[in-house]
């Protein structure tokens, strides 16, 4: 996440680039849709991104990510047995310097999630998070942020967080989970390093993920609305300066599953029951 670089003195940095690719997968459970049914989904995503920086704290960068989430369900959900969701996400993170000991950010970012065969205009999101963060220590930097989110019903949504980086030991570190590709919403990460090249964390976050369904060859349109909490611990191995590879494997709790129709009336909410989750991502950087 762009807000959790540190604040430091200007250094000339050359123009750098990130590819990753992610796969993510959840297991089958139990979710009370009238009777009783299962759902599971698989995920695969990837992303390019570039910046040029002026100094640790001054950038300006893009990023261009896309995939698609395939759900399933046992015995059908609003008239499929099946959801293909496809994705894309183009964000501008920009950091700039405020002041000696601090730095600010702000990323306007464009959001598109529906199901194939859906209307193109309108699966698209808008948004932008931002925020402000001081050097406390030498060893812990923290501040607060906000982002906001239309939706795919014309609402707007607000959400304040924290963003922190404290490393409170040699190997022990706090800090705000930048995220996988293959995940959604801003989180907490604890991480213990290992060794020089490896990495084990614990990491949680808040996810909602809300796509347009297809409303032709007479189907039903309107939006679902996947959210839950994934807990999951997670193992990153950097073997050299452009290369990571993380693993990740957990739980997803609190998971709620919802069914909006075109005008926005709840047509089906539906409470399921803590799910296995895991994943790999890799990132090469330039």
């Amino acid at each position: 996440m762009a807000g959790t670089a540190a604040v430091a003195q200007p250094e000339d940095i050359a123009p750098s680039a990130a590819f990753s690719g992610a796969a993510a997968f959840q297991g089958s459970t139990e979710v009370d849709m009238k009777n009783g049914d299962t759902f599971q989904w698989s995920r695969s995503y990837f992303q390019a991104s570039g910046m040029i920086a002026q100094s640790r704290v001054s950038s300006v960068g893009i990023e261009i990510g896309g995939g698609q989430t395939n759900y399933s369900f046992g015995s059908g959900f609003v008239g499929r047995s099946s959801i293909d969701v496809n994705e894309l996400k183009v964000s501008f993170p920009i950091r700039f310097p405020v002041g000696e000991r601090s730095a600010a950010f702000i990323v306007p970012q464009i959001n598109y999630a529906a199901e194939s065969g859906a209307d193109l205009s309108d699966g698209f999101t808008y948004g932008a998070i931002g925020g402000i963060m001081w050097r406390v220590s030498p060893d812990l930097v923290i501040g607060p942020a906000m982002g906001v989110q239309t939706s795919l019903l014309d609402e707007t949504v607000f959400f304040p967080f924290l963003l922190i980086d404290w490393q409170f030991s040699d190997r022990w570190r706090l800090a705000t989970g930048s995220g996988f590709a293959a995940s959604r919403g801003a989180g907490l990460r604890l991480a213990f390093e290992a060794t020089d090249t490896w990495e084990l964390g614990l990491e949680t976050r808040y996810e909602e993920f809300e796509f347009l369904l297809d409303d032709s060859h007479g189907r039903a349109g309107g939006t679902g609305v996947d959210s839950s909490t994934p807990i999951v611990l997670t193992s990153r191995w950097t073997p050299s300066d452009t290369l990571t590879i993380t693993g990740f494997a957990g739980a997803a709790v609190n998971g709620q599953f919802k069914f909006e129709d075109a005008n926005g009336n709840e047509v089906s909410q539906s409470d399921y029951d803590p799910a296995p989750i895991f994943g790999l991502l890799a990132r090469l950087e330039f």
